[in-house]
Parts: structure tokens; C-alpha cells; sequence
């Protein structure tokens, strides 16, 4: 009975690692788009090199693949998550005060 109960937390761990790697696959896409799409806007001030930067670091943050512990797994998956998401933010942030500022609102 015990054995079928650590078999089950290792599958729900397995696929909470899956489902984690899945969103740091889809935030790392997702950075590399807004970089591209916002490129020119971004070289154009000092912060928007500051945000570029902050979004190349977390694009090139990655887990650590000797981790064999499901847990630290998951845990290492969720502090890449946690950056690039934090780098999103940061350039929702940057966008939406450097539109303000742009009298034709584009």
C-alpha cells in the first residue's frame, strides 16, 4: 500500500514537472517574440536596454539538469518561471509608460 502511494505522488510530481516545463517552454518563446516585436522601441532609451537586458538574462536562465529530486525539479522550473515572468512585467511596465509618453498614442 505504501509503495502504491509513492508511486502515485512520483506521477503527480511527474506531471506537475511537465506541466511546468511546458510553461517555461511557452514563456521562453513567448520572450523571444516580444523581444523581436519590440526591439526598436526597447534600443530607443537607456531603459529600454535595461528591459532588453533583464529579458536576455531570463531567457538564458535554465534549470539545472543534474537535479534528480522531483521536487527541487519542480522548484528550479518554478524559479525560471517566476523570472521570465517577472521580465514580463517589466516590459508590460516599460511599454505602457514609454506609450504615455508618445503623443500619437502608437
Amino acid at each position: 500500500m505504501r509503495d502504491q502511494f509513492n508511486d502515485m505522488v512520483d506521477d503527480r510530481f511527474m506531471i506537475l514537472e511537465n506541466k511546468a516545463t511546458q510553461i517555461r517552454r511557452l514563456l521562453f518563446g513567448s520572450l523571444l517574440l516580444a523581444k523581436d516585436t519590440w526591439k526598436d522601441e526597447l534600443l530607443s532609451t537607456p531603459r529600454g536596454l535595461d528591459v532588453m537586458r533583464t529579458m536576455e538574462e531570463a531567457e538564458e536562465e535554465s534549470i539545472d539538469p543534474t537535479l534528480t529530486d522531483p521536487i527541487e525539479k519542480l522548484d528550479s522550473a518554478l524559479s525560471v518561471i517566476n523570472t521570465r515572468a517577472r521580465a514580463f512585467v517589466t516590459l508590460i511596465d516599460y511599454l505602457s509608460e514609454h506609450r504615455q509618453g508618445d503623443p500619437a498614442g502608437a
